[in-house]
């Protein structure tokens, strides 16, 4: 019987079960027949293109997820210790380079008067752009010098950080986020200062950060701001080259 059963098409076979005729009378025999295939053809291949085209559909989502959050995926990995590089730039001893909206007074006040005196407290130095450049310098020149051997960049985002005009700040993030990432050991923290949302931040690299590094609300109060940067501008970590 298998054998003769094997040589057919055995397309509307929905178990293994068969009954035997004889003389007007249907009594039920019953064969378990474990190598039949009751398959319809053809299905082998109809399985085969939904496999194809659910990996197709899979890896499209997956490429369009990388290509809209290639950013934050940066952020995360570097976070988490596992994108990681191997180039290393002389540092300054414990320098932390401060970008900021120089245009805004009541900042320049809180950075020289309250946040300076707690970096040098702690043994870290600040350098203010606005201050501490020399006059007549190339501002673009020697700042992108200050932050590739700054260990540590400190940026209190406002909400005219990005503006059309704001080409210093600008020029300074692209530095910052270029060295942050060439170099594992230098530390960022974005301070807040506006209170702003990440999907109100226009740089795409800026708003990765936001959404995933390491971020401080400026309305939080000093307290917090001062031991988020402790915790991220160890001075254990702080090397004389």
């Amino acid at each position: 019987m298998y054998d003769w059963i094997r040589t057919k098409q055995a397309e509307n076979c929905t178990s293994y079960s068969f009954y035997c005729i004889k003389e007007g009378i249907e009594n039920r025999m019953t064969s378990y027949l474990s190598h039949l295939d009751c398959r319809k053809h053809g299905q082998e291949s109809k399985y085969l293109l939904l496999s194809v085209s659910l990996a197709f559909v899979i890896a499209f989502i997956l490429i369009i997820f990388v290509h809209f959050l290639k950013f934050e995926l940066r952020v995360i990995l570097r976070s988490r210790r596992i994108l990681r590089t191997s180039q290393k730039t002389p540092d300054e001893d414990c320098v932390v380079y401060i970008s900021y909206d120089e245009k805004i007074e009541d900042l320049n006040l809180w950075l020289i008067t309250r946040l300076e005196p707690f970096l040098t407290g702690n043994e870290l130095s600040a350098f203010i752009p606005s201050r501490d450049l020399l006059p007549g310098c190339v501002r673009s020149e020697e700042t992108a010098w200050q932050i590739s051997v700054s260990r540590y960049y400190l940026v209190l985002l406002s909400d005219n950080y990005f503006d059309e005009d704001s080409l210093q700040t600008q020029n300074d993030w692209k530095c910052i986020w270029k060295n942050y990432f060439s170099d594992p050991r230098k530390e960022l923290v974005v301070i807040n200062y506006d209170l702003m949302n990440a999907t109100g931040v226009r740089c795409k690299t800026l708003r990765a950060i936001m959404r995933f590094g390491n971020v401080v609300d400026f309305a939080s109060g000093e307290k917090t701001i001062f031991s988020k940067i402790l915790e991220k501008f160890s001075i254990d970590n702080c090397q004389i080259f």
